[in-house]
């Protein structure tokens, strides 16, 4: 029997369950995702495509006078919904999304030695054990946080004691060596991903 395909408002309560309840993040998913879904439609999953989500940015500014920022993390939102779908086999492949927005003045602040040993310790102290892991590997990888999820079991090279980027945002495939305190975080999530996302080393528990 052929599986239904999601409309877009399903995929997105779909990801909330797995992703985002719970978390600080889920009221600004639920808003991001309500707007989407008004600006192109309670669509199939597989329908939507690069031109659709032209139309939702583009209404997003012109309609919601949302600003640069606030369009790209809508689209974020989107791009994670549709990663779900593709996983799940609703969608063939990703579709290519259009470029986010350039942002004028957003400048990278570089974390001081002071201000991770704070970050650190703030995790530690407050439970979040599993943020407390991505961002050593974040840290000590140098890596973007989406090149760090969307990282596959077969990148990590044991032999070599590195990890192979191979989709980056500038396509440019690098290896980094991986440092002890990465090397533990490893060990201990191998073989704990989930079956649907069964090829990832996902951080965060899905829920």
């Amino acid at each position: 029997m052929k599986t239904k395909v999601p409309t877009l408002s399903e995929a997105a309560r779909l990801v909330y369950k797995r992703t985002y309840n719970g978390t600080d993040s889920a009221q600004n998913f639920l808003i991001a995702m309500k707007h989407n879904i008004k600006a192109i439609g309670d669509l199939p999953v597989n329908k939507i495509t690069t031109p659709v989500v032209n139309k939702m940015m583009d209404y997003l500014r012109d309609e919601l006078k949302n600003s640069k920022a606030v369009i790209n993390t809508k689209r974020g939102y989107l791009k994670i919904v549709l990663e779900h779908m593709v996983y799940d086999g609703h969608i063939k492949e990703e579709i290519k999304l259009p470029k986010r927005h350039r942002v004028k003045g957003h400048k990278v602040h570089y974390l001081t030695k002071d201000m991770e040993d704070e970050l650190l310790d703030y995790l530690l102290i407050n439970d979040y054990k599993e943020a407390y892991d991505i961002v050593i590997c974040l840290i000590d990888l140098g890596c973007r946080v989406n090149e760090l999820l969307n990282l596959e079991k077969r990148f990590v090279d044991y032999d070599n004691n590195q990890i192979n980027f191979n989709e980056r945002k500038n396509d440019k495939a690098v290896a980094v060596p991986m440092t002890n305190r990465v090397q533990k975080i490893y060990q201990k999530i191998i073989g704990m991903t989930f079956q649907h996302l069964k090829n990832y080393l996902i951080l965060i528990t899905l829920t």
